[in-house]
């Protein structure tokens, strides 16, 4: 029941039984009434861009609308698929209680590395030192669980179903994508600029040299993930304004330039931002 209720359609269980509590704010996206910062994507459980805060139809219940644990359970199972169609699920059930989040099961049955046991001072001085990142900004990062340090010590960048894992061992690179989607953080519904990056350590490195808090930073993890630009334009909604302004601020490379040009075809409004050097991360280490 646990396993079914953790995948609820959250998105139509508030529609049909909470309708004055959202408001519909793009297509399948809802925003609760109360805060406006918090939205419902269909699919993708819920997540607060003012603090980061993010998780499935259990830990909604519980937070929003005042259900203990069993209710929220029980409430949810209407909304929730069979029992076959779930993928298997090795996660502790205690972890909805505990409001955990960072091993989950995403959408497609794989599941985040679990975090390290301790502090995370490798994943913390790979970032500050070799990266050049200020301490204050890892820290801000790790504390509303967009990063942690896995148990093989990898840098692991999480938001909603989709995480970006880096190695930190120095002189071997290791780069792996779980889930589908694109990482995410400083975002908030008043933002009017996007900035969509190539990595998570570009658009740190992005929002360091900008120090520009009212914009929101895009990790898509790749020059060539052109629907993941596109789903974070459209499901952040901030593209729909007319104010708004989106930048596209991949690599300094050939790349970057044919990402922007694919994309701009269909979105004339993108716009680009070019690093000084190769990618966000060479700039900031040189300007350090």
């Amino acid at each position: 029941m646990i396993r079914r209720a953790r995948q609820a359609d959250l998105y139509n269980y508030l529609l049909e039984k909470h309708p004055e509590t959202v408001k519909q704010i793009g297509c399948n996206v809802l925003q609760n009434c109360e805060h406006d910062s918090l939205q419902i994507v269909k699919g993708h459980g819920y997540n607060r861009f003012s603090n980061g805060e993010h998780g499935n139809a259990i830990d909604y219940l519980m937070r929003y609308l005042d259900f203990d644990f069993v209710s929220a359970v029980k409430e949810l199972l209407d909304f929730a698929p069979d029992i076959d169609e779930l993928p298997y699920d090795s996660t502790d059930y205690e972890s909805d209680k505990n409001y955990t989040h960072f091993v989950l099961e995403l959408s497609d049955g794989s599941e985040l590395p679990a975090p390290t046991d301790g502090t995370y001072s490798r994943a913390f001085a790979y970032l500050t030192k070799t990266r050049a990142i200020p301490a204050d900004t890892v820290n801000n990062l790790m504390h509303n669980k967009l990063l942690y340090e896995d148990e093989k010590h990898n840098a692991v960048f999480a938001y909603m179903n989709f995480a970006e894992i880096v190695g930190t061992c120095s002189g071997i690179r290791y780069k792996q994508c779980i889930g589908q989607g694109y990482w995410v953080f400083n975002a908030d519904i008043t933002h009017q600029k996007l900035y969509i990056c190539e990595s998570a350590i570009d658009a740190i490195s992005l929002y360091c040299l900008l120090k520009d808090d009212t914009a929101t930073y895009v990790s898509v993890a790749g020059a060539h993930k052109y629907s993941a630009v596109i789903s974070a334009m459209e499901d952040i909604s901030i593209f729909q304004g007319y104010d708004s302004q989106v930048f596209l601020a991949f690599d300094n490379d050939e790349a970057g330039d044919t990402a922007y040009n694919t994309l701009k075809t269909d979105y004339p409004e993108l716009l680009r931002i070019i690093p000084k050097l190769k990618d966000w991360n060479d700039d900031i280490r040189a300007h350090k």
